[in-house]
């Protein structure tokens, strides 16, 4: 919990939690465009608690000063282009498991 990557561990938990329940509330219309949006959401709330944890953590836990915008930048803006490209292939791989049957 000291760690500064912890809130990224929290924010997987509940990623995984919203987005599933999001992926099956509307489980009849199986779109690419909404699970992408799906995982974009769960990428959000990732970003959100991994960037906030890690700020606060380097800050105030482990005395490694960082500015906000210098852990916005490294933590997050860096890494957008990667993690929509992951998502944009997870979508792809849940939109063709799902019309192979193995997703229901």
């Amino acid at each position: 919990m000291l760690q500064p990557t912890f809130g990224y561990l929290v924010g997987f938990t509940i990623q995984a939690w919203v987005c599933g329940n999001l992926a099956r509330q509307g489980a009849a219309e199986v779109t690419l465009s909404r699970l992408l949006g799906i995982n974009l959401v769960g990428m959000v709330i990732v970003y959100v608690l991994g960037i906030s944890y890690f700020w606060l953590s380097s800050n105030y836990l482990v005395q490694a000063p960082i500015g906000f915008w210098a852990a916005l930048w490294y933590c997050g803006v860096l890494q957008v282009v990667p993690d929509f490209l992951l998502c944009l292939g997870a979508a792809f791989v849940g939109l063709r498991c799902r019309k192979a049957g193995i997703w229901v």
